[in-house]
């Protein structure tokens, strides 16, 4: 199945539909954000066609034959955050905030590009607070589509949370699911774990030798001044306390002299002109020192600036962030490190979160959704899914007139275990470098001046058009999977019934059915446990 990315920016997102499935052969990226974060996703992803061009001349792949198109188009216009923009901004022309915002636009193009291509599925992400304050937006975007293709696309609202669904973070978010068969998700969930949990592998220090493996912290003032507090703290008799900001652990200090700026600047809440700011704030944008027995939080842009590790008197590094959006450990963090990009890490979508949603939508197309259809809405095609925490879970668990689940014979609930997106140890070796001449060279000179109407040059790798590289094969190998008629052959020869095998294997009863007929193609059982599924049932 092919996918083809839209505003997915640095490739955290790519990465999740990826390990879903899809087999993503192109990227488009507006111009007017100059190719953010298109860079890390070629490097990583070099098979991918890219494009840095106005969305209107955005150029519809060689193979249009797509089955998804997906992306994160920026959110501003409906994250809780931007609410202060409107305050500080009010004195421009500029929406910044809710269904009218100015930066909605970008929602459009990426549903207008969708529209040329009319694939399967179309997902696009925002964030939690979008569906409660832009339900009518989404479901014109909704209506936009459909006029344009003459499809009749469903809409499903998907409101759902990362940790539930393998990632490590508390990460409410939601997706608009337009799709052209029935949609579903199922309702096995697990459990984020903590933030020392996630990071107790990696070490104090930090590691300048490797900038694929990414452990060093953002080389800046800030974190350079934060790193100096906690120790200036600890000779004042202090400490930097687990889930307090800076100010909270102040009282009675003055601030020390690298706190001080070398140029005065007028702040407009009352703070001494000559301190940064932080020392007194203690705002939703001021440096936190995070606990390590629970789960971390969302990773923003800042977050390498502002984000203190619970255990060492540092920030965190990007290979610590990059846990935390889920990545990989063999997905190089090298353009970010060497060209100084935190931001791009924090500006995505968790690999968990990606994958979650690109199962389902594969689940879609392959004609076996999730369970769970959704919430009826006074819209004929229009449904909700809110599974934004175990209340919402267990509430759709006890069964409401209004939810709606789809036969037996089409449901899908894998394992909670396939949800976790698989991580390598810090690789020997870095596949991205035998390129690395060809990939990357170009990140280290400016990129030439172009035409914002015309592709990028290919002399600049992040938005290259022509020449993509082959995807590896370690990336296209398929797994061997046994026939369903073994399977069955097997419990028949047991003399077992299907409710016997789903209480032996710990399953249910939908997925001995998946695995003893052809209703989801490229889903029966890996050879691999073979061996131990009949050893399981002869034995039991």
């Amino acid at each position: 199945m092919k996918a083809v990315d839209v505003m997915g920016f640095a490739g955290s997102m790519a990465a999740g539909v990826d390990q879903a499935g899809f087999d993503v052969i192109a990227k488009r990226e507006p111009a007017a954000f100059k190719g953010f974060g298109v860079g890390s996703m070629t490097y990583n992803m070099p098979w991918v066609e890219a494009q840095v061009a106005e969305p209107a001349a955005w150029d519809l792949p060689a193979d249009r034959d797509v089955d998804l198109v997906y992306g994160c188009p920026p959110c501003s216009g409906f994250s809780q955050l931007s609410a202060m923009n409107v305050k500080i901004y009010e004195h421009t022309a500029t929406t910044y905030r809710g269904a009218d915002a100015d930066i909605n636009e970008c929602m459009v193009w990426l549903v207008d590009y969708a529209a040329r291509l009319m694939p399967r599925v179309v997902v696009l992400e925002s964030v939690g607070a979008a569906f409660k304050l832009g339900q009518d937006w989404f479901e014109g975007l909704w209506e936009r589509t459909r006029a344009t293709t003459g499809i009749p696309y469903e809409l499903t609202h998907v409101r759902m949370n990362a940790a539930l669904v393998g990632g490590d973070v508390i990460r409410p978010r939601y997706f608009m699911v337009m799709h052209r068969q029935p949609f579903g998700v199922g309702l096995e969930f697990v459990q984020p774990r903590s933030m020392i949990d996630v990071l107790t592998d990696l070490p104090a220090e930090t590691d300048r030798a490797d900038f694929d493996w990414g452990h060093l912290t953002q080389q800046s003032g800030g974190p350079a001044r934060l790193a100096k507090t906690i120790e200036w703290l600890e000779e004042q008799g202090r400490e930097w306390k687990r889930g307090t900001r800076l100010p909270d652990n102040l009282e009675g200090l003055e601030p020390p002299p690298f706190w001080y700026k070398e140029r005065p600047t007028p702040n407009r809440r009352g703070y001494d002109p000559n301190v940064y700011s932080h020392w007194y704030s203690t705002d939703a944008f001021s440096p936190l020192r995070w606990r390590g027995d629970r789960p971390f939080g969302v990773v923003v842009a800042a977050t390498l600036d502002r984000a203190v590790h619970p255990l060492h008197p540092r920030t965190l590094t990007y290979r610590e962030a990059a846990r935390f959006m889920t990545l990989p450990d063999d997905w190089s963090l090298r353009v970010l490190t060497e060209m100084h990009k935190p931001a791009e890490l924090g500006k995505a979508v968790p690999t968990a979160s990606a994958k979650w949603i690109a199962h389902w939508a594969r689940m879609s197309i392959e004609g076996t959704p999730g369970e769970y259809a959704g919430r009826d809405t006074d819209r004929d095609g229009v449904r909700v899914i809110n599974v934004t925490d175990r209340k919402a879970v267990d509430e759709v668990l006890r069964g409401n007139e209004a939810d709606g689940f789809w036969p037996e014979s089409m449901t899908s609930d894998p394992s909670p275990s396939e949800w976790l997106v698989r991580r390598n140890e810090r690789p020997d070796e870095w596949w991205q470098r035998a390129d690395e001449a060809e990939v990357f060279a170009g990140f280290h000179r400016k990129p030439p001046r172009v035409d914002r109407n015309a592709r990028v040059a290919s002399a600049q790798p992040a938005a290259r058009t022509t020449q993509k590289a082959e995807r590896p094969e370690r990336a296209r190998s398929r797994i061997e999977r046994i026939e369903p008629e073994r399977v069955a052959s097997l419990i028949e020869e047991l003399g077992l019934t299907k409710e016997e095998v789903a209480d032996r294997l710990g399953v249910s009863r939908s997925r001995v059915h998946e695995l003893t007929t052809h209703v989801r193609p490229a889903s029966w059982l890996n050879s691999e446990r073979w061996d131990w599924l009949q050893q399981t049932l002869r034995e039991a």
